[in-house]
């Protein structure tokens, strides 16, 4: 999972988002703000969704794949805060992104956890009936607004991920619930993962082949590295080679690399 840095949206687009969005901000008791923004999300303009989601999908790696497990088709708006906790982030630009439906129907629906001050985690469905959005800290990552690398790494060559601070540590705790609810190690992924790490470097070292004897064949094995699944490997694939752990060579006869 790789953090997600999108342009703001058209002012036309943004400007539906926030007239939507008035409608349920203008309601004070927060029942009520989470029962008007369901409706809302069920009766939303079609028109400016579909450029929406467009915009969505021009933001996911490879080819169209889940911006969470990045191995399956996206083809649903998530809202990363779910609007039955977070009904003033139903029509935020800034929380959508476009995953598949295991991810967002199965896995991450609407579980969400916040830190206490002693940084304890606590599961927003086992506080009890709301009367107000939580207050207290995600503890999901949020990829649009933050950086999942600082919390998990993936070990490339083994395809699972791990958390990076010490145990018990609230960003450890940040890792391991995000982790957890998205099932990133589930068995599948952790192979396609290892399949990902191997093509990876079959297609770097098939692109510098070609680059010095067939410029056509160099831009074919140039797209096939664009369009592959996983790109949290090619992104890990970089860190290692920026740290001098490994693949250095590759990036050393192809500095065109970095920008892929």
């Amino acid at each position: 999972m790789l953090k997600v840095n999108a342009a703001p949206l058209d002012p036309d687009l943004q400007a539906a988002l926030d007239k939507k969005q008035s409608q349920i901000n203008e309601i004070v008791d927060f029942a009520q703000q989470v029962k008007i923004a369901e409706a809302l999300w069920a009766s939303k303009p079609k028109a400016a969704f579909l450029q929406i989601r467009a915009e969505l999908a021009a933001l996911c790696g490879g080819l169209l794949r889940c911006h969470y497990c990045e191995d399956s088709l996206a083809d649903e708006i998530e809202h990363i805060w779910p609007k039955k906790f977070y009904p003033s982030k139903t029509f935020a630009w800034q929380n959508y992104l476009f995953v598949c439906g295991p991810c967002n129907g199965s896995h991450k629906r609407d579980n969400w956890a916040v830190l206490d001050g002693e940084g304890r985690l606590q599961e927003v469905k086992e506080l009890g009936a709301l009367d107000s959005e939580p207050a207290l800290a995600a503890a999901f990552i949020d990829p649009r607004c933050e950086d999942p690398c600082l919390y998990l790494r993936l070990d490339a060559e083994l395809g699972i991920y791990f958390e990076l601070a010490e145990a018990a540590t609230s960003a450890w705790q940040r890792a391991h619930y995000t982790s957890k609810t998205l099932k990133l190690n589930r068995d599948f992924l952790i192979h396609a993962r290892r399949n990902a790490y191997r093509d990876y470097l079959r297609d770097t070292q098939a692109y510098l082949i070609a680059k010095g004897t067939d410029a056509v064949q160099a831009q074919r094995e140039m797209l096939r590295l664009k369009e592959r699944h996983h790109p949290s490997v090619w992104a890990e694939i970089k860190r290692m080679a920026q740290t001098g752990e490994a693949h250095q060579d590759i990036f050393a006869a192809a500095p065109e690399l970095w920008d892929v």
